[in-house]
């Protein structure tokens, strides 16, 4: 399984410690784009990057770990990637919040509140497949 993992760019609740250590012990590939990371391989199946052209990842992902920004979660939602959102509770605005509100609401992709997914989740969101979204204007 591939995972694609984006931490964002806030330092008041930073996943990407949890995240690695998660994506060391688990055998499968990850790639986790981060600010707070130095670029590297850490292991032939997990690879931190600052930087990635997303568009080149459409089609060899199988799900999509992400802060619960818009840009990132609605990327993953019209490339049609299953989703989970991690909700960032300490940052000083509640727009996470809603957005995450949002999502679960709509059930468009699983939401989570300051931690990481649990690999049971991440199996169910890969099995769930991506949900159905369709961006309105296009």
């Amino acid at each position: 399984m591939r995972i694609l993992a984006l931490t964002g760019s806030s330092s008041t609740y930073c996943f990407e410690d949890q995240l690695l250590e998660m994506a060391v012990g688990t055998g499968w590939q990850w790639v986790i784009q981060s600010a707070g990371f130095e670029c590297r391989d850490v292991t032939p199946l997990v690879t931190v990057r600052n930087y990635l052209d997303l568009s080149n990842l459409v089609g060899s992902v199988d799900v999509l770990i992400t802060h619960c920004g818009a840009g990132s979660v609605f990327w993953g939602l019209e490339n049609r990637i299953p989703t989970i959102a991690i909700v960032n509770l300490s940052r000083p605005d509640d727009h996470q919040m809603d957005l995450g509100d949002y999502l679960d609401e709509k059930d468009l992709c699983f939401v989570t509140r300051n931690r990481i997914p649990s690999e049971a989740e991440i199996l169910a969101a890969r099995n769930r497949g991506p949900a159905v979204y369709k961006k309105i204007g296009v």
